[in-house]
């Protein structure tokens, strides 16, 4: 099974290409610490939970994932049923995320784990759009998928 991310770039105004890669979610999953599935992440988007007693900020999540070899990393809301969107916000530190960063609603990160769980893989194939810089295009606008 393989989920895109977007409609057609189109038909969003958007002239972007897409990664195609795995989304993987992490371990631990609160990417709090060293990536322990690390030979998974690699090349791949890093999947995040975000919980507010996790104890670390974005930054540190994302930085592990970028030590892992993430392509790019997403977080999504420890609410299962949450469709807020949040800000991930720097923080006091001098560590340097390069890679491209999003946030994803808990409701659409729900749909995403069942369907890893029903297909028993620990990844899925996705399709994500990325802009001319190489950022993600802004996921929360649109469907969190369309299968094909």
């Amino acid at each position: 099974m393989r989920a895109n991310f977007m409609p057609p770039a189109s038909a969003c105004g958007y002239n972007v290409s897409y990664i195609y890669t795995k989304l993987v979610p992490t371990q631990p999953i609160n990417a709090c610490s060293r990536i322990s599935n690390a030979n998974e992440v690699q090349n791949g988007i890093a999947f995040v939970i975000r919980g507010c007693s996790s104890g670390c900020s974005f930054v540190t999540k994302a930085s592990f994932a970028q030590a892992a070899g993430a392509v790019a990393f997403i977080s999504y809301d420890y609410q299962n049923n949450s469709a807020r969107i949040l800000n991930m916000l720097p923080d006091e530190t001098s560590t340097k995320v390069w890679i491209p960063c999003a946030f994803m609603q808990g409701s659409h990160a729900q749909h995403l784990l069942e369907l890893m769980e029903l297909d028993n893989k620990t990844y899925l194939d996705v399709d994500f759009p990325v802009d001319q810089t190489g950022a993600l295009i802004i996921l929360d606008k649109y469907s969190p998928m369309r299968l094909r």
